[in-house]
């Protein structure tokens, strides 16, 4: 909230004023959406088809109509600046995260919560859970992942799209049968591509989307994904409101826009400039204009960018590396001369410290921080900077200037595109005190404060033509007075947002600055925020978010004193509904499928792996935290599958996987401030293990394993070899029941938390799962920074796969042909030859050990399977069909034993949504 406090014109009409408490933080409710159920989608024929040189591939069938709207970079038309330099700034961008990534940083942390008297101008905090990967940045610069300990293929649903097959050079392969030759214990180990026999290219193994299988939770309270509106703008006839969709697997922004004023809206299409889809955290300021929009963030390692040139088709851009970081507060973005300009903060332990960004084009942006920005603010400090708006060559920001002893407003102009700033006084007449809120038109400024009648507190609003010299235009009153909270103006007029001293939010509209109606009432809603507001040919639009079980958009739109809430849920795409299912096993005839739906832990059966059905799960007590099971092992005395519900380990049970309970997890309760995290399951002859890690934020963490023969009482084991000390962290992600008791894989790291730090590949083995022995790990030649995911066994022949950087990220192989005793590594060949490839899913049947995962990029990949019969030497195939080639991410993330085969599951990460997949192949 704004600021009060007493008044003073000293210091070039800067007057000191003092902190008003806020009022409570709102929090919103989420309401169910409508399930949608996907069209089901044809089998692509039997066979793996290679991709490579030498091999021409079938003939793609026809794009969808929306694939022909991507538009391509042709090095001369940008039109994304502002007029009248007419730009089109087509960038390509680093990676998000990805599961199982060697490198991974913790999740941003959440904006610093503003100090009291604060205005509520940046979006809500949001909730990071152990499973979201939205990007982030890696120890060594890249995009970063949280740990693989968390793979879950979170699922939107979407109807079936067409998919396009993806055409390889044909330098790496000459022919159908290539073979290279491993160089002693690393390198890229001896491989065969096949060509996929008499199917010839574009055949494929039995795949098909799977959302109709894996039934949600049609009675849930809520949709289970967190959607929020932190910005709108609107321009040439077009309103955009765009946020961030929270909560699955991969986060994604999400903008949508209305060329009727509000009355109806869709969509917005967002993509990557490779035509991937968009991933990551949304925007938290967006702006429009003659010539093209722009949109920033600051919640991704890098692709914290997005530029339009009309706000219904958005492409997704990386800026460099720390120009936008997590915690940042990005205010307010605008036109710069014949660029852009945004202005914003950063919250720490000694105040807010001002940032302002410059672009020449809305792609490119400079990060100024310190005296670097240039505002002078005498012998004080400069603190937040919170508006930015500009009419022909001014520019005007709003923002604080921090005294000894007090805070006051401060003001600066410029007519160079920022490069060169003067202070200017805030306006002060009829006792205008607290924060300035500004906006902009053809006709010049407008400023809004806080103003004194008596006991009252109305608004006061002053016009300026330049900024320099203020006339007062009107008053804003309701009831005793007011707090604005966002002005927002175009050349129909002005809204401002405001919150009343009784606790309701109110909207107020003037044509002019002078005459303000009466206020649109809200109401009130301390689990509802409204921070965005815009004005489009006199329509009001206000965004936000409301939070009971999950968190919703919130939308009004309004004029003449009235505001109707738009229903978001009639909008196709804008709200799905959160499905993932993360892990499978197939033991004593039934199949079963660990995941979530509606922010719920759910379990599938299968007798068949083809027909599934929702088995009961009682939902976990007093909790609204988002619950989701990870992992699932069947041994002696049943089934037992493990998760999170974001602050402490889940456990349930089952003698026969249809009907669950849970298991008291206290276990495995973390003290001292610390966290625990359950990673991997197995279940052998000798009893159930259970791995992990318990991490002392990320400082420090030691590798955790709980041993029962019972499924009832859990005995930790010994901290030999598996506790961090001597300046290395340890944590297991993966464990295997081996013929002699069990072997779990991780990484160790001197630098902190192995999840979030460099990492070298660390492997142990155990007879009894109490007492373990870590074994050398030789990783591939040439590969950093390796992090083991998975780990299967096939009699004496123990495969440990994870992945690594050499220096782009690749999967890796680590392997043992002597029960564990020792390992050598090997990068994972791919058709492309240097192509990024991630590894997913591992599983061991009939002496041939599998691996699964993806090849291209994290954006835009396709499924690659590798088979071994000794670790050593790795034979490739590149399957096609849907879910596992085509347009976006394909990713199978589990395996289990199907017959005389393999049965996968994954999803398919496209523009539009994401799709499950479900996966039968046979081993040949």
């Amino acid at each position: 909230m704004s600021t009060s406090g007493n008044d003073s014109t000293a210091d070039g009409g800067q007057e000191d004023w003092q902190f008003s408490p806020p009022p409570p933080p709102p929090w919103a409710v989420t309401e169910p959406e409508e399930e949608r159920t996907a069209k089901s989608e044809a089998p692509a024929p039997q066979g793996d088809a290679a991709r490579g040189g030498g091999l021409s591939p079938a003939p793609a069938p026809p794009p969808p109509v929306w694939a022909e709207e991507t538009v391509t970079d042709s090095g001369e038309h940008r039109p994304y600046s502002p007029p009248p330099v007419v730009q089109q700034p087509w960038e390509t961008t680093s990676p998000p995260p990805r599961p199982g990534s060697l490198q991974r940083q913790p999740p941003p942390a959440p904006r610093a919560e503003p100090e009291a008297g604060h205005r509520p101008y940046a979006p809500p905090p949001v909730v990071q859970q152990p499973w979201e990967t939205g990007p982030r940045q890696s120890p060594s610069g890249g995009a970063g992942v949280p740990p693989q300990v968390v793979e879950p293929w979170i699922v939107e649903a979407r109807k079936n799209k067409a998919k396009r097959r993806r055409a390889f050079p044909a330098k790496p392969v000459i022919a159908g049968f290539v073979a290279l030759a491993v160089v002693g214990g690393g390198g890229y180990g001896v491989y065969a591509l096949m060509s996929g026999g008499d199917d010839g290219p574009g055949a494929g193994d039995p795949s098909s989307f799977a959302d109709a299988l894996f039934a949600v939770d049609k009675g849930a309270p809520s949709d289970g994904l967190d959607q929020s509106i932190n910005a709108a703008s609107a321009a040439g006839g077009t309103v955009v409101v765009a946020g961030s969709q929270t909560g699955a697997l991969s986060p994604r922004p999400k903008f949508l826009y209305s060329a009727d004023q509000g009355r109806t809206w869709q969509v917005a299409k967002v993509r990557m400039k490779d035509g991937g889809p968009a991933l990551g955290r949304g925007p938290d300021a967006v702006f429009g204009a003659a010539g093209g929009w722009v949109a920033l963030g600051a919640g991704n390692a890098t692709e914290n960018v997005w530029t339009s040139a009309d706000g219904r088709t958005w492409t997704q851009t990386a800026a460099k590396p720390g120009v936008f970081t997590a915690g940042d507060v990005i205010e307010q973005v605008t036109r710069a001369g014949r660029g852009y300009l945004a202005v914003g903060h950063r919250s720490s332990g000694k105040g807010d410290a001002p940032i302002l960004w410059r672009s020449p084009d809305g792609t490119n942006w400079q990060r100024l921080t310190g005296r670097a920005i240039g505002m002078k603010t005498g012998k004080d400090g400069l603190g937040a900077l919170r508006y930015a708006v500009a009419t022909g060559r001014t520019i005007l920001v709003a923002g604080t200037v921090v005294k000894r002893k007090s805070t006051v407003a401060g003001l600066w102009s410029s007519t160079d595109g920022g490069r060169t700033w003067q202070a200017l006084g805030a306006p002060t007449a009829s006792g205008a005190f607290g924060d300035l809120h500004l906006a902009a038109n053809r006709s010049g400024f407008l400023a809004v404060r806080r103003g004194k009648s008596g006991s009252a507190r109305p608004g006061m609003a002053f016009r300026s033509g330049d900024g320099r010299k203020w006339e007062q235009a009107g008053k804003i009153e309701a009831g005793s007075g007011i707090e604005p909270v966002r002005l927002a103006g175009d050349d129909s007029g002005f809204a401002l947002l405001a919150s009343t001293a009784d606790g309701r939010e109110v909207a107020f509209q003037s044509t002019d600055g002078s005459a303000w109606g009466q206020g649109a009432d809200l109401g009130t809603g301390p689990q509802r925020k409204l921070n965005a507001v815009t004005v489009a040919g006199g329509a009001l639009v206000i965004g936000g978010s409301s939070r009971q079980t999950d968190q919703d958009y919130q939308l009004l739109v309004g004029a003449g004193g009235q505001v109707t809430p738009v229903d978001l849920r009639r909008v196709p795409g804008a709200v799905v509904t959160e499905r993932s299912v993360v892990d499978v096993a197939n033991a004593g005839g039934r199949f079963v499928a660990v995941g979530s739906t509606n922010g719920r832990a759910a379990v599938w059966t299968s007798s068949d792996g083809t027909s599934w059905k929702r088995a009961a799960v009682p939902s976990v007590a007093a909790t609204n935290q988002r619950q989701r099971l990870l992992k699932v092992a069947h041994g002696s005395r049943g089934w037992l599958a493990i998760g999170t519900d974001g602050r402490r380990p889940l456990l349930a049970t089952s003698a026969d996987g249809t009907a669950w309970q849970w298991q008291d997890p206290s276990a495995f309760a973390p003290h001292g401030g610390r966290s625990v995290t359950l990673a991997g399951v197995a279940a052998g002859p000798k009893g159930y293990l259970i791995v992990g890690r318990d991490a002392l934020g990320d400082r420090e963490s030691s590798a955790v394993a709980w041993f029962s023969a019972d499924l009832r009482s859990w005995q930790p084991a010994r901290q030999d070899g598996l506790a961090a000390g001597r300046g290395t962290s340890r944590e297991m992600t993966a464990v295997a029941a081996t013929p002699t008791g069990f072997a779990a894989v991780g990484a160790s790291s001197t630098k902190g938390v192995p999840a979030t730090h460099p990492a070298r590949p660390a492997i142990w083995v155990s007879n009894d799962g109490l007492a373990w022995t870590e074994k050398e790990a030789v990783g591939p030649a040439g590969v950093q920074n390796t992090r083991l995911t998975h780990i299967v066994a096939a009699g004496r022949v123990f495969v440990a796969g994870g992945e690594g950087q050499a220096p782009g990220d690749r999967a890796v192989a680590v392997a043992s042909s002597d029960a564990g005793n020792t390992w050598r590594g090997s990068a994972l060949p791919t058709p492309t030859g240097n192509a990024a490839s991630f590894l997913g899913a591992a599983a061991a049947r009939n002496g041939t050990i599998t691996l699964v995962g993806m090849f291209g990029s994290w954006h835009d990949g396709d499924t690659i399977r590798w088979t071994s019969e000794d670790g050593r030497a790795w034979q490739p195939t590149v399957p096609q069909g849907p879910g596992l080639s085509g347009e976006g991410r394909q990713q199978i993330g589990a395996l289990t034993a199907s017959g005389g085969g393999l049965l996968g599951v994954g999803i398919s990460t496209g523009g539009d949504g994401d799709q499950l997949t479900l996966w039968r192949f046979d081993e040949s």
